[in-house]
């Protein structure tokens, strides 16, 4: 590439990166999916994911980037259950906070009768100690038990807000969802941030 300056040809030669690409295996079974990336306070990355367990159960599991070794660590459980909502489209939230706290959430199936038959809702589980014990499952909405694509945020003060799609106002609302928000650590009620969003997209937060 050459630049003119002041009637002087000034001569750069730009030679490109070597771009090495190698596969790192995940320490995931066969039959896995649902997978995201997080990035902890001191730069960990974090791999989250679903995978079988056995006859109708599923295992949330998570494991942690050696960028020393750079390899995966083991895969540490979550949660496991039955009746789980496994979807390619709408797969679960893992956050990652100072101190060694983490937060997950994941859709499950709704009974297959009564207020929301078909449809599914979100539980979540609290870690203290770096993903070695689980708090007991809860569900992320204090009101509702039609939502889905459960996007976790930590705030700045060190609080957990869970943002999701909600359907309980569909049949008066023109059939869309609506866009609720929650911190899982406080007491409080839902808080309405939209009433008319999309109704099947991945919420994004920052």
């Amino acid at each position: 590439m050459k630049i003119w300056i002041l009637g002087l040809a000034l001569a750069f030669t730009v030679t490109a990166a070597a771009l090495e690409v190698r596969e790192i295996p995940a320490p995931a079974v066969a039959g896995a999916m649902g997978s995201a990336l997080t990035t902890g306070p001191d730069g960990t990355v974090y791999l989250s994911w679903l995978e079988p367990a056995g006859t109708g159960t599923t295992a949330l599991k998570f494991a942690a980037f050696d960028a020393a070794q750079n390899r995966w660590g083991d895969a540490r459980l979550i949660a496991q259950g039955k009746n789980w909502f496994v979807n390619w489209a709408d797969f679960p939230s893992f956050s990652v906070q100072a101190e060694g706290r983490m937060t997950a959430a994941w859709p499950v199936e709704n009974p297959t009768s009564g207020a929301g038959m078909g449809l599914y809702h979100a539980l979540f589980s609290v870690s203290g100690d770096g993903g070695a014990t689980w708090s007991v499952p809860q569900p992320v909405s204090a009101e509702s038990r039609i939502n889905e694509f459960t996007t976790l945020q930590p705030d700045r003060d060190g609080h957990m807000l869970a943002l999701w799609l909600d359907s309980r106002h569909r049949a008066t609302n023109g059939d869309r969802q609506s866009l609720y928000a929650r911190f899982l650590d406080r007491d409080g009620p839902d808080m309405l941030v939209d009433d008319a969003v999309c109704d099947c997209c991945q919420i994004a937060a920052a």
